[in-house]
């Protein structure tokens, strides 16, 4: 039996759950589609994304660029998870199919830099789809929110020099991968947009994060005015995320954590959740 993924965070297990959970009777179960060359290299070299495909093709274990360990159909699901971000964060809501949306998928995308995989991360899925929803829908500035046990490196780096992209990130430091700290604030174009809050290595509660958000990111929104808004969450721990946002983010339009708005997406109350993180099933399945 072909594994897409080894070693990763479980998959099929979470599926079952959710289905097990009724998900589809709460809202509409989109079919993803896999995403394009021509739209994954948005966001990624095309060098890199030629070198994936052919170290998965030859049965590489693990990607030459890093800690990524892949088999002989994680090239192929990698595209499915980067196409379902995309449809569920603007195909679908820009046509008016729904409103808001959450990705489950995996692998994660968070760690993937324009040019390596790591940390389990073949493609950028936040990144893929708010390059995306610029160049096909015509948004002009997109809000990504972070919060995870670990710092999203390589969606800091895709739009560190760009300023229609803010990217704020919540995460354990100096845990994996080492980066994310508050002097990492973008450059040229994009300087003043990447904001950090590094919190403590073994950090366990739900203030610290809360306090990030009511401070530093829900400040910096209102003053960006996103017209699109992308939440690359984890799942674990389920106390941080609940404070955190004071609803659950596949449910609402963006907020704040006291439930105050943080932006004027388009179209309006619209906003999509990507699964990062999702070590702790039983948390993952009761989001």
């Amino acid at each position: 039996m072909p594994r897409a993924i080894r070693s990763s965070p479980p998959g099929p297990p979470l599926r079952k759950r959710l289905h097990r959970q009724r998900i589809g009777e709460e809202g509409t179960l989109l079919e993803p589609r896999s995403a394009t060359r021509d739209e994954v290299v948005r966001c990624h070299s095309g060098r890199y994304y030629d070198l994936a495909q052919k170290e998965v093709a030859e049965g590489a274990k693990l990607l030459s660029t890093g800690d990524t360990n892949v088999g002989d159909e994680s090239f192929s699901v990698a595209l499915l998870a980067a196409g379902a971000a995309l449809l569920a964060a603007t195909e679908a809501i820009f046509s008016k199919q729904v409103s808001n949306a959450f990705v489950a998928s995996r692998p994660p995308g968070h760690h993937a830099t324009p040019s390596r995989g790591m940390g389990f991360c073949l493609f950028n899925n936040a990144a893929i789809a708010a390059r995306h929803a610029q160049q096909k829908f015509g948004v002009e500035r997109v809000a990504i929110f972070d919060w995870d046990v670990h710092h999203g490196n390589g969606t800091q780096d895709i739009f560190y020099q760009d300023g229609s992209v803010l990217f704020c990130s919540t995460h354990q430091h100096p845990w994996y991968p080492g980066t994310g700290m508050r002097n990492e604030s973008g450059e040229g174009k994009g300087k003043g947009t990447t904001i950090n809050v590094p919190l403590p290595g073994f950090y366990i509660g739900y203030d610290l994060i809360g306090e990030a958000f009511r401070e530093a990111f829900i400040k910096k929104a209102l003053a960006f005015k996103p017209d699109f808004v992308i939440i690359s969450f984890t799942s674990t721990p389920a106390s941080a995320i609940r404070s955190a946002t004071s609803a659950s983010p596949t449910r609402t339009s963006p907020s704040s954590p006291n439930g105050s708005k943080t932006s004027r997406p388009a179209p309006p109350t619209t906003g999509c959740s990507v699964l990062e993180g999702g070590y702790h099933i039983e948390v993952a399945s009761s989001r």
